[in-house]
C-alpha cells in the first residue's frame, strides 16, 4: 500500500447520497470544506470554499479507502500543516477546557491559556477523531452546514 500525499482531496459519500469533501494535511490531519452537495464536484469548485472542521485520521485508517481520492492539489511551506486546533471533546466539555491543550501548527501536544483554548473553540478549531467512516458521515451531515454549534462551558 502506498502513502496518501499531502493535498489529496478526498471525497466522502454520506449517508443521504450526497458528498463532502476534505484535503490531506500533514501526517494525519484531514480538513473538510464546507460544502455538502448533492451532485460530485470538480477540484476546481471544491477548493473556492472554505476549510471548515478538521479531522485525524491516520494512513492505515485512509489507506483501506473508505473515501475516494480524486486528486491532489499542491500545498506550499506553511500551507501543508493546519492552524492550532484545539483538543476538544464535546462529551467532556469541562475536562477539555481544564486541560486547555492544543495540537499546534507542527503536529506536536502543548499546553495553552485557557483564553487561547476558547478562542480556538469558538472559532471551530478542534481536533475531531472519528474511529468509524460512518460516524463521520453522520456527523457532517448534522453539524457541516452550522460548524461550530456548541456552547463552551463557562467554568
Amino acid at each position: 500500500m502506498h502513502k496518501i500525499q499531502l493535498g489529496s482531496i478526498i471525497e466522502i459519500e454520506l449517508a443521504d447520497s450526497q458528498f463532502a469533501y476534505g484535503c490531506k494535511f500533514d501526517s494525519i490531519i484531514v480538513g473538510i470544506y464546507k460544502i455538502i452537495s448533492s451532485n460530485k464536484l470538480q477540484i476546481s469548485d471544491i477548493i473556492l470554499n472554505q476549510i471548515s472542521v478538521y479531522i485525524a485520521i491516520d494512513n492505515s485508517y485512509l489507506k483501506k479507502r473508505p473515501f475516494k481520492i480524486i486528486g491532489k492539489i499542491n500545498l506550499l511551506n506553511d500551507e501543508i500543516y493546519p492552524p492550532d486546533l484545539a483538543w476538544y471533546a464535546e462529551w467532556l466539555p469541562e475536562d477539555s477546557l481544564k486541560r486547555s491543550t492544543i495540537r499546534n501548527k507542527k503536529g506536536k501536544t502543548e499546553y495553552t491559556n485557557k483564553e487561547y483554548y476558547i478562542s480556538l473553540v469558538k472559532k471551530g478549531l478542534v481536533m475531531n477523531v472519528f474511529n468509524r467512516p460512518e460516524y463521520l458521515s453522520l456527523w457532517l451531515i448534522d453539524n457541516l452546514n452550522n460548524w461550530p454549534n456548541y456552547e463552551i462551558p463557562l467554568e
